[in-house]
């Protein structure tokens, strides 16, 4: 997966389940489990069963077809209902997750190169990411301007990072999370959550939610179409209506997300990275507006916030040097200024 870069620089106006205690390896042993328990374990830890099957029966057939066959087609699941169907993608996405967090073997050598890669990004300023609560290495990394804000780094998750931002030349403070869900549903619900816990933080003041969210909100932000909105969207908007956040308005490019970045004719697009606000931030930075621009390394379209004449660059001071007193020249040149 790419990493989420988020550049609080692009502020700038010339930039016009339930608490889950899942047991995590030690990075040291790099040991989860034997492969044919982390299903069941994972999902027992992170996921109350009465919440996803209705009946114990259902769910010992599911777990039965997942124990007997290696790949399940669409013609074993033909009687299943909508909640079996539900536990069985939840349950494959957990134990593929699993898996891959066993198999990787990498994870140390990235997060050491983490800072030198912030480094070459950010130059002299300052940056922080959440590669230290992340198995697989940094999704987040955020960069700002010190001569321009300062950021106070109040929580910090996989998905998410929360700050506090304040303007230092006229002292304004808003609050902002920046994003980057993973594409399990059930730790997408984690993060629904999180913004939950981060609207009552922000208590009534300005809040900006922004990154890949890794959901379409609407049936009609898929290229391909649908008819109804999926269980994940459902949720994705449920959270949405909680937080009371919106879309701010933006131009640019509608479908933030190309399936295939080399194929131009690819037609698999989707509306995944949103920048969103609560309306009190609406209602203080009236020209604030995003722009979605187009590919260039990443499968995802660059999202920019743009908020006009909340900051400018501060001045300059003025220096003077004390040994031009000295010259003979110094006070007829000032007396006939």
């Amino acid at each position: 997966m790419n990493t989420c870069t988020s550049f609080i620089s692009a502020l700038l106006p010339t930039a016009s389940p339930h608490d889950c205690n899942v047991q995590k390896s030690k990075m040291g042993d790099r040991h989860i489990g034997t492969s044919s328990t982390i299903g069941n374990t994972l999902l027992e830890y992170v996921v109350r069963e009465e919440d996803l099957i209705p009946s114990i029966d259902k769910k010992r057939i599911v777990d039965e077809t997942m124990r007997t066959k290696k790949v399940i087609s669409n013609e074993d699941m033909v009687e299943w209902s909508h909640e079996m169907k539900r536990y069985f993608k939840d349950k494959k996405e957990l134990f593929e997750t699993a898996i891959e967090l066993e198999k990787d073997e990498n994870v140390l050598e990235v997060n050491k190169g983490e800072g030198a890669a912030g480094k070459n990004i950010f130059g002299s300023w300052e940056f922080v990411s959440n590669g230290e609560d992340n198995n697989k290495g940094c999704k987040i990394m955020v960069g700002w301007n010190p001569g321009m804000l300062k950021v106070w780094l109040i929580n910090k998750s996989k998905q998410c990072m929360f700050f506090l931002v304040e303007t230092i030349c006229h002292q304004t403070k808003f609050f902002c999370a920046v994003v980057y869900a993973s594409n399990s549903c059930l730790e997408r619900w984690k993060l629904w959550k999180e913004l939950e816990n981060q609207k009552s933080i922000t208590n009534g003041n300005p809040w900006v939610v922004m990154g890949d969210f890794n959901v379409t909100l609407k049936v009609e932000e898929h290229s391909n179409g649908s008819s109804n909105p999926s269980s994940e969207m459902v949720e994705f908007q449920d959270c949405i209506r909680k937080v009371e956040i919106k879309d701010i308005l933006s131009s640019g490019f509608q479908f933030t997300w190309t399936k295939s970045l080399k194929n131009p004719k690819c037609r698999t697009l989707k509306k995944l990275d949103r920048i969103m606000s609560n309306e009190v931030f609406i209602d203080k930075y009236q020209q604030a507006h995003g722009v979605f621009l187009p590919y260039l390394i990443s499968d995802h379209s660059p999202a920019v916030l743009n908020i006009p004449k909340a900051m400018r660059r501060k001045k300059g001071a003025f220096r003077f040097s004390n040994f031009i007193t000295d010259k003979e020249e110094f006070l007829p040149i000032v007396k006939d200024a």
